[in-house]
């Protein structure tokens, strides 16, 4: 009799074990969960659905069907159910981490893809999406400027460089990327305030010495430009851009002497380059001139102490004429079209005494001026 009845309560209470288990999460649930087994993840959604609407603070149904919803790609609706989760309790939030890394690492690498197959208007979703997954994290919001900016939308690249900032405000790389922008856009100051952020971090940054160099220059301020583009060649010796930029700061003080000097470190490392050319060319014919004005003015004055003085800066003119054809007929080898370098090797011919070579030089420069 005794092992009788506790047959009946083994039975007893394995129905009501089954109850409590079963009973306690409901029909979607359960049907969702069995879905889940059989991968069936359309099947899945719908109950857990109908779950969610039943019983709205169930945190699993919530976190199962952002899984699921992450499964068939639907990621508005994904992040919506883990926040859902989250904000009924924290029990998922390991899992739900590790599921919105995932998602963001898939949209932020093939937002990467397309940046490198350069299109960009088609990476911008994939990065916008990112940022709804984990808007923590600054490197989808620095690509998403990227891309925008390659677009020229550069106040929404502005935009998304300053919400990177926001997040990493001493981030190196963000705060080149915005003052870069700034400097394409011609915002010098805010440019220059941008770089000195660059300067309190690194104070031997090279981008951010160089752009400063450059937008003092290109606001008119020579002097500060010069003091910057001294510093700037310490950090780049080998720059050849800030050579001419500072030596085009000379050429136009008529410090002709040292312009000479950094279009000549130009050449040293670009032996091609055009434009340092034709400025060493200049240059040297400006000395020749001012040396011919010295000796005009000198024969004005009676003595023979002046004679001698007039024979040494004539043949001193003569040596800078000399090297501004040297530089200028190299250049027009160069580009051959090119009229003003033409009546500049006119007046160094002119100036050198021989007038029918500057006269085929000028004609030359009048003939490819009518082709224009």
């Amino acid at each position: 009799m005794a092992k009788k009845i506790m047959s009946v309560l083994v039975v007893v209470l394995s129905i009501f074990m089954l109850y409590y288990f079963v009973g306690c999460q409901s029909t979607a649930k359960t049907s969702a969960k069995v879905y889940l087994q059989q991968d069936n993840i359309e099947k899945a959604i719908e109950q857990l659905e109908i779950d969610v609407q039943q019983n709205p603070q169930d945190a699993e149904s919530h976190y199962l069907l952002g899984y699921c919803y992450g499964q068939k790609g639907r990621f508005k609706e994904m992040i919506r159910e883990l926040d859902a989760s989250l904000a009924i309790s924290d029990k998922y939030k390991t899992d739900i981490e590790k599921i919105k890394r995932k998602y963001w690492i898939d949209n932020f690498n093939t937002g990467i893809r397309k940046v490198q197959s350069e299109q960009f208007a088609e990476a911008i979703p994939y990065f916008k999406m990112a940022i709804a997954i984990l808007p923590s994290d600054p490197k989808a919001y620095r690509s998403l400027a990227f891309a925008y900016a390659k677009l020229d939308s550069l106040k929404k690249a502005e935009t998304f460089y300053k919400k990177a900032l926001e997040i990493q405000p001493e981030d190196v790389h963000t705060l080149i990327s915005l003052g870069t922008l700034y400097y394409k856009a011609k915002k010098y100051d805010d440019a220059i305030a941008t770089f000195e952020k660059v300067l309190k971090i690194d104070a031997s940054n090279k981008d951010a010495i160089y752009y400063i160099a450059v937008c003092y220059d290109l606001k008119g301020e020579p002097d500060k430009a010069l003091e910057m583009y001294n510093e700037a060649l310490k950090a780049n010796p080998d720059e050849k851009d800030l050579y001419f930029n500072r030596g085009r700061l000379f050429y136009l003080r008529e410090d002709y002497d040292n312009a000479i000097k950094d279009f000549e470190k130009v050449l040293a490392i670009d032996s091609t380059d055009f434009d340092a050319f034709c400025n060493l060319g200049k240059s040297y014919l400006f000395l020749g001139d001012r040396l011919f004005k010295q000796g005009n003015e000198l024969e004005q004055k009676a003595g023979s102490a002046n004679k001698a003085k007039i024979k040494e800066l004539k043949e001193k003119e003569i040596q800078f004429y000399r090297k501004s054809l040297e530089y200028l007929l190299k250049a027009a080898k160069i580009k051959p079209e090119d009229p003003n370098l033409w009546y500049d090797i006119g007046v160094a011919y002119v100036r050198m005494g021989e007038p029918e070579k500057g006269k085929e030089a000028f004609e030359k420069s009048d003939e490819l001026k009518s082709k224009k």
